[in-house]
């Protein structure tokens, strides 16, 4: 890569941004909101992580791809391991792994 030249990485372009999510000060006084991230390793490994907000409890996911459908289904495959009052928001970065993220 040359000198300042910047590598660019994908964004999703229908994100809405946290404007629309629930208010700040509610996520962190009541359990069932989570963080996630994708962690893309060699040859092309995934781990999904869901970080709740309000208790800091982790939980992974085994990903086998960065496409958008493989991720959603892997993501909806751990929320369905906890109680519905458990899982209630989830804020994910701008990656293209949830440019479906409506889906979800």
């Amino acid at each position: 890569m040359a000198t300042g030249a910047v590598k660019a990485r994908g964004k999703s372009r229908t994100w809405s941004g946290s404007a629309n999510g629930p208010p700040r000060l509610k996520i962190v006084r009541c359990p069932g909101h989570w963080e996630g991230d994708l962690i893309v390793g060699s040859n092309d490994s995934c781990l999904a992580t869901l970080v709740e907000r309000h208790t800091r409890y982790v939980m992974l996911a085994k990903v086998n791809g960065k496409d958008t459908k493989t991720v959603i289904n892997a993501l909806i495959k751990q929320s369905k391991k906890l109680p519905r009052e458990l899982y209630k928001s989830l804020t994910w970065d701008r990656g293209k792994e949830l440019s479906d993220h409506k889906a979800l």
